[in-house]
């Protein structure tokens, strides 16, 4: 399954070549819903939702 991940990853960074890696999805997500994240894409970039309470952990994602 990581492999799949690391696909898609390789699949980004080309597109997305300057950038940041969006690989903080595996840990805010885990290995299944970050490559469902990564395969619903469309083609878009992927970043980090603004937090409105700085105490919660993990990051959330948006599609730009």
């Amino acid at each position: 399954m990581r492999d799949k991940f690391d696909e898609l990853i390789l699949a980004y960074i080309q597109q997305y070549p300057n950038q940041e890696i969006p690989m903080w999805l595996i840990y805010s997500y885990g290995t299944e819903q970050a490559i469902k994240i990564m395969q619903n894409r469309g083609g878009r970039k992927i970043g980090v939702k603004e937090k409105k309470d700085a105490r919660e952990d993990g990051e959330e994602f948006i599609y730009i």
